[in-house]
């Protein structure tokens, strides 16, 4: 995979790490895959590429999305309410 698409999809991942939201993140790196695997099928005549052997390469270039950011009560002190 080229390095500014992982770099972006790296970003995406940055952005969105907010708590409660890593189903959606999980689903966009499987978008991301399944994309990659239609764009290697149309490149290839005899597509030797299956499921199995594509996991392997997800595995290694694209980071499985992890939470980075704290809950908004955490992130900004909030010591008194509203």
């Amino acid at each position: 995979m080229h390095t500014a698409v992982m770099q972006s999809v790296q970003r995406y991942f940055n952005y969105h790490a907010v708590p409660g939201n890593p189903a959606s993140l999980q689903s966009f790196r499987l978008e991301v895959s399944k994309r990659w695997l239609r764009a290697l099928f149309r490149r290839s005549q005899k597509s030797r590429l299956t499921w199995k052997r594509l996991a392997d390469f997800v595995e290694q270039w694209l980071l499985l999305p992890t939470i980075l950011h704290p809950y908004p009560n955490l992130r900004f002190d909030a010591k008194h309410l509203r």
